[in-house]
């Protein structure tokens, strides 16, 4: 008696489906190339954003943010991963890209930004790195700092970051005010190597709901 599995994707997509848009310039002749992909989570790194302050100073108290971590170490706040994820990176040397207008590999810029947000925003810390030698990965136990009230996602949109002027120049809008509502968190329990079992708490306000600007 359940429903049919096209209808319970549609539901799920209808709910957790954002768009991503990746744009890649070609650094010799400006040429971009842009690509569109559906998501349905967002991969945060950690390590890019950190800031010296302390995981206890983060409660409502310290200007109504919580903290979501594990042991020890520096905070760095989620604004500070999303900032990391949508800023601009250089592609070089063996990472250099095909430009279809020179006809050849090129230096190249590449960002990402959400094309398209959904209503309910799943946001994923990555808390497994490699390391640079060997195939080890080390987990990283940085405390993040996170909004309890609201989250402008603004900022992070491809409205805001790839908007430009007649001569091509960027020029963002403003940021309308943050859009705010009720979340959760899911935490990872269990080994590393064993199946994680996630425990969710519906009533945290960790990550707000959100929509499009």
């Amino acid at each position: 008696g359940g429903q049919p599995a096209g209808k319970a994707c549609e539901e799920m997509s209808s709910i957790f489906a954002g768009v991503l848009r990746s744009e890649v310039r070609c650094e010799v002749c400006g040429h971009r190339s842009t690509k569109l992909e559906d998501f349905f989570d967002i991969s945060l790194e950690l390590g890019r954003g950190s800031s010296p302050t302390a995981p206890g100073a983060s409660g409502p108290a310290a200007g109504g943010g919580g903290a979501a971590g594990t042991s020890g170490g520096d905070a760095e706040s989620l604004e500070a991963c999303l900032r990391a994820f949508t800023t601009e990176e250089q592609l070089l040397s063996e990472e250099r890209c095909w430009c279809s207008s020179c006809a050849a590999l090129q230096d190249a810029s590449k960002q990402m930004s959400i094309e398209r947000l959904p209503n309910v925003l799943c946001l994923q810390l990555k808390r497994f790195r490699q390391e640079s030698r060997g195939k080890q990965t080390s987990k990283m136990d940085s405390f993040v700092q996170f909004p309890l009230a609201s989250l402008n996602m603004y900022r992070y949109t491809s409205a805001f970051l790839t908007a430009r002027d007649g001569k091509g120049r960027k020029t963002p809008t403003p940021p309308p005010p943050a859009c705010g509502g009720g979340g959760g968190v899911a935490r990872e329990r269990g080994a590393r190597r064993s199946p994680h079992i996630s425990h969710l708490s519906p009533s945290l306000p960790v990550s707000p709901r959100l929509s499009s600007p």
